[in-house]
């Protein structure tokens, strides 16, 4: 089958790109064609088809560009007539400034209603009525929905109202491998949003005895900046090197490739994610397929749309967080070997050609 994979310019897109990324690479693995397209209302995009292009907070993958300008729509839709099925990675663009505000601004809704494949669309927000509201207005076009968390289930059940297919899937993953050796240190890989409480262990890190490398960036570092400084050996905000604290152990590293971030899971025991609102994102799975101990806030494995069982990690409260991150740092080594070994079994069901397959055979 020849799919096409259209997404749109998204802020906060890395877990999106993620699951975009492995779907793709799941699909090919089964014999299926696909190519990447971002949709646009500019005249013009800086991407590659052949290599991912940086834009700071987050990469676009490889692709082409599709604009939905009046001057461009017709050519646009042309493009997607060779192939037999449109996946949307993410149902539309957001009704923002960016997005907003012109003539053509409903012109990405032609990709739905002037095209004759089966259309899939793909979830990733359960408040997509508040932050999304205008996908309804091509509810009609939509052939299944997907929701790429379980957490996401009820809200794509609302959207479809009974008319639409519908279902969730576990996210597609690369297993990467878990025989790397290890030290005793932490990867806290999380954007620093309000959401993932970095606020609550930044003021205390002091009393970590084992080395935490932080990662990503967002308002809360400059919320919480002068805690950074106290506590942060040093500071690579912007790529610019600053030593705030020499007598610390732990380190910021800001934004770094993708690859730079997945050396350091394959080096660390533990990766730390203190957001407690019940999704299972990108850094709870991720560190299953290195063979690093996935740390959670307690909320999020009692959520009962937990996807990660509780023996597969380790799990901690935000009240005396400090002091429970110091605890958990001195687990057992033989401990994390048989977390680690359990969650590198349970992980697989997240193997992206195995996920895909599920998913195509659903919607297709």
């Amino acid at each position: 089958m020849k799919i096409a994979v259209v997404t749109w310019l998204i802020n906060d897109v890395g877990g999106i790109n993620s699951w975009t990324e492995n779907f793709i690479e799941g699909a090919k693995q089964l014999g299926h064609t696909l190519e990447l397209f971002y949709s646009t209302s500019q005249n013009r995009l800086n991407c590659d088809e052949h290599a991912k292009i940086c834009r700071g907070r987050f990469d676009l993958l490889p692709a082409k560009h599709l604009s939905y300008r009046d001057k461009f729509l017709s050519d646009s839709l042309k493009t997607l007539q060779p192939f037999d099925s449109i996946v949307f990675a993410h149902p539309s663009p957001h009704p923002t400034k960016q997005h907003t505000g012109f003539a053509e601004e409903r012109n990405w809704q032609k990709l739905y209603t002037d095209t004759k494949q089966r259309k899939l669309a793909v979830f990733h927000d359960r408040h997509w009525n508040r932050t999304n509201s205008w996908f309804a207005e091509v509810r009609d076009h939509v052939d299944y929905a997907h929701a790429a968390q379980h957490h996401f289930i009820d809200a794509v059940a609302e959207y479809c109202r009974g008319k639409i297919p519908y279902d969730w899937g576990m996210f597609p993953l690369k297993m990467i491998g878990n025989n790397f050796q290890k030290k005793r240190r932490i990867v806290w890989p999380t954007q620093w949003l309000s959401i993932k409480n970095h606020r609550y262990l930044v003021p205390d890190l002091y009393k970590i005895r084992i080395p935490v490398d932080a990662y990503g960036g967002g308002q809360t570092y400059h919320t919480l900046l002068e805690e950074i400084k106290k506590v942060f050996r040093d500071d690579y905000h912007g790529g610019i090197k600053k030593t705030y604290n020499p007598n610390s152990i732990h380190t910021y590293y800001g934004h770094v490739e993708y690859t730079k971030l997945l050396s350091a899971l394959k080096e660390a025991w533990f990766s730390l994610d203190l957001s407690c609102q019940g999704m299972t994102n990108m850094t709870h799975w991720e560190p299953l397929t290195t063979g690093t101990v996935s740390v959670l806030e307690n909320r999020v494995l009692l959520d009962k749309y937990c996807e990660i069982p509780q023996d597969c990690c380790l799990a901690l409260n935000l009240d005396n967080v400090a002091e429970e991150l110091d605890r958990i740092s001195k687990t057992p080594m033989t401990q994390l070997k048989t977390i680690t070994e359990r969650a590198w079994k349970y992980v697989q069901k997240c193997d992206s050609k195995r996920v895909v397959k599920e998913i195509l055979s659903k919607a297709f």
